[in-house]
């Protein structure tokens, strides 16, 4: 999975469908940085991408029946909060940052204890992630790990919460 924020620069109409839930209306949708994917809208006339604004979107690798891939885009609510520590809806750095917060605050009953420039360096690569596509339940799953076994006064290891993500994301992948 992938987000972003880019303007918007083609959204069209494709088909329609029904559903369980109701009549949707499935968009090709694409971005200024190049992204592209299909779209999935309640309104027909009134889409929440319009072409030139610009828009935040996550964008999911998915396999339709013929075995193609595509991406599957999703309007992203920016502003929208998660509960029980969940990160879906807010940007990448505001997770990245809220994960290496978790981190630092964990840190304080180990004996390395985290200063500020470890959170940021963590944080940094939290991002680096997230922008590579890591998904942001394996990280959270990883950081989880770390903060668990930190307060076991186990200090915090960055090379076991690099092979936890990749485990994670694997296990992700395999599980879909």
């Amino acid at each position: 999975m992938k987000e972003g924020k880019s303007k918007v620069v083609k959204c069209d109409f494709q088909n329609s469908f029904s559903t369980p839930h109701g009549e949707l209306y499935g968009f090709k949708v694409g971005f200024e940085d190049g992204t592209e994917g299909l779209y999935n809208a309640k309104n027909k006339d009134n889409p929440k991408f319009k072409v030139g604004e610009e828009a935040p979107y996550s964008a999911e690798e998915k396999t339709n029946k013929n075995g193609n891939k595509f991406w599957s885009i999703k309007y992203r609510n920016e502003n929208q909060g998660g509960f029980g520590g969940g990160y879906k809806g807010r940007p990448s750095n505001v997770s990245a940052l809220e994960m290496a917060r978790r981190m630092f605050n964990s840190s304080a009953k180990t004996e390395d204890k985290w200063d500020r420039e470890r959170m940021s360096k963590t944080a940094t690569y939290l991002l680096g992630k997230l922008n590579a596509g890591i998904s942001k339940d394996a990280i959270e799953a990883a950081v989880t790990i770390q903060c668990a076994n930190a307060m076991n006064e186990h200090n915090i290891d960055a090379k076991t919460l690099a092979s936890d993500i990749d485990y994670w994301q694997k296990w992700l992948d395999e599980n879909k």
